[in-house]
């Protein structure tokens, strides 16, 4: 069987932040890609996000697992700097 086509790493970013725009209630400012992974089997990419706290001096930090094939959001979590 072939491998599928997996989605590039720019448009796993771009779902990244358009779910993250949809599932917070506050509007966060400063999106910007900071870090992108594929996963050791190729399965997903992670995708951290930095954004400016609601303080708006802080920098926080997102990651999320999205499919590499399908472009399905898995899991958002906080990442620590």
């Amino acid at each position: 069987m072939a491998e599928q086509q997996r989605i590039s790493a720019r448009e796993a970013a771009r779902i990244a932040a358009a779910y993250f725009r949809k599932v917070t209630e506050s509007r966060p400012t400063g999106i910007a890609v900071e870090e992108v992974e594929l996963t050791e089997n190729g399965a997903d990419w992670l995708i951290t996000l930095g954004f400016i706290g609601e303080d708006f001096t802080t920098r926080l930090y997102k990651v999320f697992r999205i499919d590499a094939v399908t472009g399905d959001v898995r899991s958002m979590k906080i990442r620590t700097p």
